[in-house]
C-alpha cells in the first residue's frame, strides 16, 4: 500500500488555505481527501476542531490517502501535537502567509489569535503569489522529496 500523507494548510482566517486546498486537490489527481475548517467560535473550539481534524486525517493516512486540511490551528504546541500521530515524512505542515490587513479585507478577522510556524515544510505568501504558484510550490516540495 502507498504511504499516506497529510498536508496540513494553515494560517490566519482569510489567507487563503480553502483556496488552495481546492486547488491541490484537483491536481493530484488520485484520491484525495480534504478537510476544511467551518467553525466559527473560540479559540479553544478551533483547538478541539483542529484536534478532531487531525484525528479523521489520521484514518486517511492510514488508508494510503493524500489528506488535505485547510485549519487555522492557531497556536504552534497545537499543530505539533497534530504531527505528533503521524510517522517521520507523513505530515506537510504549509504556512498560508498573509498579513491581518489583507486577511481583514478578504473577510478574516483581525482579532484572531494566531502563532506563525516556526519550521513549516512549505511557506506560501498570498498577498504576492497567486493561487497557482502557491499550489505548484506545495506540489514542488513533494516533487523535491520524491513523496509524489
Amino acid at each position: 500500500m502507498k504511504q499516506g500523507v497529510v498536508i496540513w494548510l494553515t494560517g490566519r482566517p482569510g489567507s487563503g488555505k480553502t483556496t488552495i486546498a481546492r486547488s491541490l486537490k484537483k491536481r493530484i489527481g488520485q484520491e484525495v481527501l480534504h478537510l476544511d475548517e467551518r467553525l466559527a467560535g473560540s479559540t479553544e473550539q478551533q483547538c478541539q476542531h483542529a484536534r478532531r481534524i487531525g484525528a479523521v486525517a489520521r484514518v486517511g493516512v492510514r488508508k494510503g490517502q493524500c489528506v488535505i486540511c485547510s485549519c487555522v490551528s492557531p497556536y504552534r504546541e497545537l499543530r505539533d501535537e497534530v504531527r505528533a500521530h503521524f510517522n517521520e515524512g507523513q505530515f506537510i505542515e504549509v504556512f498560508v502567509k498573509a498579513s491581518v490587513e489583507v486577511c481583514k479585507a478578504r473577510g478574516g478577522t483581525e482579532s484572531f489569535i494566531y502563532e506563525e510556524p516556526v519550521d513549516p515544510e512549505v511557506i506560501v505568501d498570498t498577498e504576492n503569489c497567486t493561487i497557482t504558484k502557491s499550489a505548484n510550490a506545495v506540489i514542488n516540495w513533494f516533487i523535491k522529496y520524491n513523496l509524489q
